[in-house]
């Protein structure tokens, strides 16, 4: 079974947790359970910004960036 591409996102790209969660593959709760940055608009309204995501994800695997 082929996979589908990931989309390519503009680094600028704010995301709402769903969307951040879809593109990762992964649940929701997965997002609240790892916690990647956000930024917090209001109570209880965060939203991702790509390139944050990114680059706590290169911290997180130990990679140099």
């Amino acid at each position: 079974m082929k996979r589908k591409p990931v989309a390519a996102l503009e680094p600028l790209t704010v995301l709402t947790r769903p969307q951040l969660a879809a593109w990762l593959k992964v649940s929701e709760r997965t997002i609240d359970r790892l916690q990647p940055p956000a930024l917090a608009l209001s109570d209880g309204v965060r939203r991702y910004l790509v390139a944050d995501v990114l680059a706590w994800m290169h911290r997180e695997k130990g990679c140099a960036a």
